[in-house]
C-alpha cells in the first residue's frame, strides 16, 4: 500500500520497511522463517561484499584512535610520504630521515629501514616472538593471518603494530619537521609504555603485557 502522508513517522518507518523488505530478494520469506535472525536479514539487505584482508587488524584492535587511523593510511598507503607528494607534484626530498639511505616510501618506513627493522626486531623480541622483521606487505599478512583471534595476546600484538606503525611515523615527523632525533631503544620505550597504558585500561589484558 501506499504510505499515508498523514500517518505517524512510526508508521511510515514500518510501511517503509515492508516496502523494502517486499522488494528484496527474499525479504519477506526470511521474515516467515522459523530461525529468523536480525544478522540474516542484515547480510540479505546488504547483499554480497567481500571481506577485505585487513579488516582483523582494523577493526579489532584496541590501539588508540590516532593510532588506527595512521594503521588505516598506512594499509591503503595513503601516508604522506615523499614519494606520494611527488606523485600530486610536490617538490620534495625523497630520502628517508630514519636511516638517510633509503627512500620517503611506506614499504621502507615499515619495515625496510633499518631504523625502524631495529624498533620492530627490538619489539617483537619484547613480545617473545623469535622471528626478524619483514617488509610491510608480509607482516600485514602475518598479522591478520596468525594473530586474528580474540585471545588477550592476540589484541595486545595488534595493538603493537599499530601502535609502533604511529610512533614510527611520530618519530619520522620529528626528524623532517623539527630535527628531533631519538634512538631506537627510546622509541621502543615509548612503545612499551603505551601499550602498557592501554592493557590497564581493559581489564581482560591487564598482566599479559610482557
Amino acid at each position: 500500500m501506499t504510505i499515508p502522508a498523514q500517518a505517524s513517522w512510526v508508521v511510515r518507518k514500518i510501511l517503509g520497511a515492508v516496502m523494502f523488505l517486499s522488494n528484496t530478494t527474499g525479504g519477506c520469506s526470511i521474515l516467515q522463517k522459523n530461525n529468523y535472525s536480525i544478522s540474516k536479514m542484515y547480510y540479505e539487505m546488504r547483499g554480497f561484499v567481500p571481506s577485505v584482508p585487513w579488516r582483523k587488524l582494523i577493526c579489532n584492535n584496541f590501539a588508540p584512535p590516532k593510532c588506527m587511523f595512521i594503521t588505516w593510511l598506512t594499509v591503503h598507503d595513503r601516508m604522506v610520504t615523499c614519494d606520494n607528494l611527488q606523485k600530486i607534484g610536490v617538490q620534495c626530498s625523497i630520502q628517508c630521515c630514519l636511516c638517510d639511505v633509503g627512500f620517503d616510501t611506506v614499504s621502507h618506513l615499515f619495515f625496510n629501514c633499518p631504523f625502524s627493522a631495529n624498533v620492530w626486531g627490538d619489539v617483537l623480541q619484547w613480545l617473545g616472538i623469535n622471528r626478524r622483521p619483514e617488509k610491510w606487505e608480509n607482516e600485514l599478512q602475518f598479522v591478520v593471518m596468525k594473530y586474528k583471534a580474540k585471545s588477550g595476546f592476540h589484541q595486545i600484538y595488534r595493538m603493537v603494530v599499530s601502535i609502533t606503525v604511529y610512533l614510527l611515523w611520530r618519530e619520522r615527523n620529528g626528524r623532517k619537521f623539527q630535527q628531533i632525533v631519538h634512538t631506537p631503544d627510546s622509541v621502543v620505550k615509548d612503545i612499551q609504555l603505551m601499550i602498557a597504558a592501554r592493557c590497564y585500561q581493559l581489564p581482560k589484558l591487564v598482566g599479559l603485557v610482557p
